[in-house]
């Protein structure tokens, strides 16, 4: 994946999707729409998720691609009430582009589950595209006071570092506007009590190559 994905957050998180034992494999655009239609619990949901992904890179990927029963149905897994089946539906990204699967990504930003936006903002970081920056800023926004404020709890301290480094990932082809309004919250984040908030906010504005935040990077003895 370019940008690199940090593997001291990444672990943790990573660990989800390579527990799921696959399905069926999938044979049609039909099958793989009915196998997530029907998946209810987290282990089913995983499971559909794997061999729908693994369609996906075969030989289904050109008529999977962007398919649009399939975005919904994944649009639908992300919504679903059980934690476990709305993460396990971020791992859907091999099936789209970042323009369609950001509309699966972007509102579990906000998601009332500390993993799951976490990992949403790690997904997001892995589609490496400009279009998620603005939800992943807003994401931040938002949250930007509980980052700054000590005592929070462990899978809150994640959430601000995901949300923190994912918009630095896409913004290699980014317009300097975008970049600046990455570089700016990221800034922001420098005066966050924890320690890997602050590192990768370092790399988020570094990402960013503007040279008015030169000096403030080489400055930061946090690095």
């Amino acid at each position: 994946m370019a940008p690199f994905v940090r593997p001291i957050a990444a672990l943790p998180l990573a660990l989800f999707a390579s527990a799921a034992t696959a399905g069926p494999p999938v044979q049609s655009n039909l099958q793989a729409v009915a196998l997530l239609k029907a998946a209810r619990t987290e282990a089913s949901a995983k499971a559909a998720v794997k061999s729908v992904t693994e369609a996906c890179r075969g030989k289904l990927r050109h008529s999977l691609r962007d398919h649009p029963p399939l975005l919904s149905s994944a649009q639908t897994m992300a919504q679903a009430e059980d934690a476990g089946v709305r993460r396990a539906a971020l791992d859907l990204d091999r099936c789209f582009t970042p323009a369609k699967f950001v509309t699966v990504v972007a509102p579990r930003l906000a998601d009332p589950d500390p993993q799951v936006v976490a990992y949403a903002a790690e997904v997001a970081a892995r589609l490496a595209d400009p279009v998620v920056v603005a939800p992943l800023l807003e994401a931040l926004g938002k949250r930007k006071a509980a980052c700054l404020a000590p005592g929070l709890e462990k899978p809150e301290v994640e959430v601000c570092v995901w949300l923190t480094y994912a918009p630095g990932a896409a913004l290699e082809t980014a317009d300097a506007a975008t970049r600046a309004a990455a570089a700016d919250a990221a800034v922001a984040m420098f005066a966050a009590p924890y320690a890997k908030v602050r590192e990768v906010a370092v790399e988020t504005v570094a990402s960013a190559r503007l040279a008015r935040h030169g000096a403030a990077v080489e400055a930061a003895a946090f690095v």
